[in-house]
């Protein structure tokens, strides 16, 4: 009886290693062979498994993003933001497999650079060749690893509070740095506050959703879904007194 219970439970060990999938890594191999359009079975099969986010799930507007690290890449810290789109690989994102990153490329002897703020980011984003989607799934990639403090988190409050209520938030949707900013303060809000529903996180993810779609040209400024968005945002700021 015991070396029959010892077969059984080393066979369900075997079955659920198996069966466990395990998290890659990007060599530049693999990564020159990702495509544009390709599915995630087919990123997984060319990386060799799941990404290191495996709580990564479609958002409101399908888009899903897989996060690797680097092996063997320029830089020893190199990563890789693979963002899918209706279930296919719509933009691809290295930083430091391929080419050195930025703020590690300095010479010898030269002056440490000033910190990037998430200004410069956004605005280095904004000004670089692309369309509106590609650039606001760039922003995205960056606004989900900011690290917000509660002190930034509250003057974002305010500021996308004054912008909505003196309408100059939607007023030219064609200004990429500055509709961008909007789409990264907001997110962070939400990002911060997480599932918790308070008006002032309900606000947030409203003025995210207006600014996203009227940026990316997907909804007009008089269509009914900016308009019962707009609703919703009156709602929350009555019951913030604001």
């Amino acid at each position: 009886m015991k070396k029959l219970f010892f077969i059984g439970a080393l066979s369900a060990l075997l079955l659920t290693a198996c069966g466990e999938e395990e998290t890659a890594t990007i060599t530049p191999d693999e990564f020159k062979k990702l495509e544009t359009g390709m599915s995630t079975e087919k990123v997984k099969e060319i990386v060799g498994g799941k990404p290191k986010n495996p709580d990564a799930k479609e958002s409101d507007d399908l888009l899903l993003i897989f996060d690797y690290d680097g092996e063997n890449g320029v830089d020893k810290e190199a990563s890789v933001s693979l963002i899918f789109k209706d279930g296919k690989l719509n933009t691809i994102i290295e930083d430091g497999l391929i080419e050195e990153k930025a703020e590690t490329a300095t010479k010898p002897n030269e002056e440490t650079p000033v910190a990037v703020t998430w200004q410069d980011k956004v605005k280095e984003i904004a000004t670089k060749e692309g369309t509106p989607t590609e650039k606001y799934d760039a922003v995205m990639v960056y606004a989900k690893e900011y690290p917000s403090t509660e002190a930034e988190i509250k003057e974002f409050e305010e500021y996308i509070i004054a912008e909505y209520k003196n309408k100059k938030y939607v007023a030219d949707i064609n200004n990429a740095e500055y509709m961008l900013s909007n789409v990264f303060r907001a997110n962070v809000i939400n990002r911060f506050y997480g599932q918790v529903d308070t008006p002032i996180n309900k606000f947030a993810f409203d003025f995210y959703q207006n600014t996203k779609y009227t940026y990316r040209g997907e909804d007009t400024l008089d269509s009914s879904a900016v308009r019962s968005n707009e609703r919703q945002m009156d709602k929350a700021l009555k019951q913030m007194g604001k």
